[in-house]
């Protein structure tokens, strides 16, 4: 079976509709597009094209020096070596700010975005889709809104990078949840509570939550069913830390939006979790947000949080409370004898004396 035809298989599981739309963009503009893929020699002393590779249309308006560079890249990644095609992509990643491409990433992500989404689809063979990602998000990022808008124009989310997240192997998910809070779209918001709630992998699942952390930033609102979501992998029993960590960051963001929905009862118990960079976390939450229904809680863990960096934060949020929690100043006071850290000891002095200020 061709390879086109085992994608829009694969696709049709879990994507129907994003991979039929992939599979008629890599049918236009190709070269030599019918028939599966060659056999490719190890060592090609003259790389052949790759097979149903687009061709490259300039957008107008390009500097002559950016045309040029847009122009060896795409050949690179038309008919180079693998690693001439990973050279490319990387520095598409991280476009160099002197060069000529940096400042019209942007447009330059336009003229590459067929080349790059078929990369994403075709290239998993040669360790090329993840660099793939990494470059449309380099130069989407680089870009900036205009870079944003480029990637839900030419629907580099809606396909590859959806195709991917349903269907690749854990790196690519990753990688294309991390993508997909940048781009924030409605669609793409929905791919990562999916892959948040659904997902087998921790990093994936964690991936997805600190996505839509960044959706929150990008947008400054998140659907409902995405709050419920990150509260839901927050609270669920055996939840790995580093996905409970990424919940309670992404819950810090978007916390006036989702503090109706009750999460702040999952972030007070994640106070006393015995990993300590969920704790950090919860601390770092409440001191950004300095809940009263936390009070108590907080006032609580000063007592008994053996980290002084948390006891810290803690201070610092408890500080910050009004009104001051019941029994605050004292937990914190019996502490003093005990404290190493200078930071700490200072964060501790600190919240007493506000806790101590006359209100």
């Amino acid at each position: 079976m061709a390879r086109r035809d085992l994608l829009l298989l694969a696709a049709g599981i879990a994507a129907a509709a994003a991979a039929a739309g992939l599979a008629i963009r890599l049918g236009k503009g190709t070269v030599d597009s019918e028939g599966g893929p060659a056999a490719r020699p190890p060592v090609p002393s003259v790389p052949p094209v790759r097979r149903g590779f687009p061709s490259l249309v300039l957008p107008p308006g390009l500097p002559p020096p950016a045309a040029a560079a847009l122009r060896e890249a795409h050949a690179a990644l038309a008919a180079g070596t693998r690693d001439e095609a990973a050279r490319v992509l990387a520095s598409l990643a991280v476009p160099d700010a002197a060069g000529p491409v940096a400042p019209v990433a942007a447009k330059a992500l336009e003229a590459l975005a067929p080349a790059l989404e078929w990369m994403i689809a075709e290239g998993a063979a040669q360790d090329l889709a993840g660099p793939a990602m990494e470059a449309a998000a380099g130069l989407a990022r680089r870009g900036g809104l205009e870079g944003k808008r480029v990637l839900e124009r030419t629907g580099l989310v809606d396909t590859a990078f959806a195709l991917q997240a349903a269907t690749g192997p854990p790196d690519l998910r990753r990688q294309a949840a991390l993508l997909m809070g940048f781009v924030a779209t409605d669609r793409a918001v929905g791919w990562l509570v999916a892959l948040l709630g659904k997902a087998a992998e921790t990093e994936v699942r964690e991936a997805a939550a600190a996505a839509l952390g960044e959706a929150f930033r990008v947008n400054g609102r998140l659907p409902p069913e995405a709050v419920l979501g990150l509260k839901a992998a927050l609270e669920a029993p055996g939840s790995p830390p580093a996905v409970r960590r990424a919940c309670l960051g992404a819950l810090r963001e978007a916390f006036d939006l989702a503090a109706p929905y009750g999460i702040v009862d999952g972030a007070v118990a994640a106070l006393a979790d015995p990993d300590p960079g969920t704790r950090q976390a919860a601390a770092d939450l409440f001191f950004a947000h300095p809940a009263a229904a936390a009070g108590t809680a907080l006032a609580a863990r000063a007592a008994a949080e053996p980290e002084e960096r948390i006891l810290a934060t803690v201070a610092d949020a408890l500080g910050a409370m009004r009104p001051a929690p019941p029994g605050a100043a004292v937990a914190l006071e019996r502490r003093l004898p005990d404290l190493r850290d200078p930071a700490a000891l200072e964060a501790v002095r600190r919240a007493i004396g506000s806790l101590r200020a006359p209100r």
